[in-house]
């Protein structure tokens, strides 16, 4: 993208030399990238593509994983808007590229504003759930740690705190392995 009027740089020199060769020799270390799916969107700035956009997707897909970067960690905002439609779009690209993995992060925003009408934060976050289950996981690009896919969240347990992971994760028939941030994600009882 070009600057901004703000001050924001445009886009520059930027190496393209595989990441995994800055690690020490011989580490197997996987290296992703956290992706955010809302450009293009009329409530965020402009930097002149959409997330949603077939083309710019196949575009960053391929420049990822010509960095060497293994998956990326998608900051998802429930089914059936455009970041979901971004999402499927990259998860077919990485379909295409065999070692390159992306898991959902459920954003709060997906329970906040695209959860179903009257639902509690628990409903909603199983809803959820199951709609990424049905879609994503049978994806053989899905990342997964010990055969368990895997979902993140940004905010989920902050916003709010009476949702009951158990319970949720005991609604789908496979059990995610839950991945939490900040120190309470020490004291989850998954």
């Amino acid at each position: 993208f070009t600057s901004l009027s703000n001050g924001d740089r445009g886009a520059g020199n930027v190496s393209k030399v595989d990441i995994h060769t800055l690690l020490y020799s011989g580490a197997t270390t996987k290296i992703y990238a956290h992706m955010v799916l809302w450009f293009g969107d009329s409530n965020h700035m402009n930097i002149g593509y959409s997330s949603s956009n077939p083309e710019q997707v196949k575009n960053q897909i391929d420049d990822m994983v010509s960095r060497g970067i293994d998956g990326v960690i998608l900051d998802w905002y429930g089914p059936n808007n455009s970041k979901d439609k971004a999402a499927q779009l990259i998860m077919a690209q990485a379909e295409n590229h065999p070692g390159f993995t992306f898991a959902i992060m459920v954003d709060q925003g997906a329970i906040q504003w695209y959860s179903c009408s009257g639902c509690s934060p628990q409903q909603a976050f199983v809803s959820e759930l199951q709609y990424i289950e049905h879609t994503y996981f049978s994806s053989p690009a899905y990342m997964t740690i010990a055969g368990r896919p895997v979902v993140t969240n940004f905010n989920v347990g902050l916003s709010y705190p009476s949702v009951d992971w158990n319970a949720a994760a005991a609604t789908l028939s496979t059990r995610p392995l839950f991945l939490f941030q900040n120190n309470n994600g020490f004291s989850q009882p998954l």
